[in-house]
């Protein structure tokens, strides 16, 4: 197109091939700034942005990602555990911090940890799917937790869980 044919339009026409101009113009720049602001939140995972993970030796302290893990899948039984005895969460914890195991809770209900284990392991995994979706725990986390509960011992099931000791300091 020429200019002499650009004079010849309408003015409505101009205006609105003007103003078509300038949105695509607009809505190019917004995307190219959406996509690398996209690009630049998704190379770093929530979990890795907000806590470092712990160097070798070190412990998982309560910052770090691993320990955030291990919360979450106590937390996931807990919860399990109260909705299949029917009580409150907070209440079954205070029941195990006070030296109560999930078996003599489970007693009346269930006869054995078998038993309790087919109600439990279907609460857990909806609780876990939950915390992979919110990613505080991956998916690979969440299959080798569900094959340890599976096979394993049940957490709480004959007490509170055991705190470390620290070595005696030999003289």
């Amino acid at each position: 197109m020429n200019i002499s044919t650009l004079a010849a339009l309408p003015m409505p026409i101009k205006v609105a091939a003007g103003a078509g101009a300038a949105l695509l113009l607009a809505g190019g720049g917004a995307g190219v700034t959406l996509l690398a602001t996209h690009t630049a939140a998704t190379n770093q995972s929530p979990a890795a942005a907000t806590s470092p993970a712990p160097r070798l030796g070190q412990r998982p302290t309560r910052t770090t990602a691993p320990f955030k893990a291990q919360q979450a899948m106590r937390d996931a039984v807990l919860t399990a555990a109260a909705q299949a005895l029917g009580m409150d969460a907070a209440t079954l914890r205070a029941d195990i911090d006070q030296g109560q195991s999930l078996q003599k809770l489970a007693a009346g209900r269930y006869p054995n940890q078998e038993t309790f284990r087919v109600v439990l392991l279907p609460l857990v995994k909806v609780n876990l799917d939950l915390d992979v979706s919110r990613q505080v725990i991956t998916a690979e986390q969440e299959q080798r937790f569900m094959q340890q509960l599976q096979s394993g011992p049940i957490p709480y099931w004959t007490g509170p869980a055991r705190t470390r000791t620290q070595p005696s300091p030999r003289a």
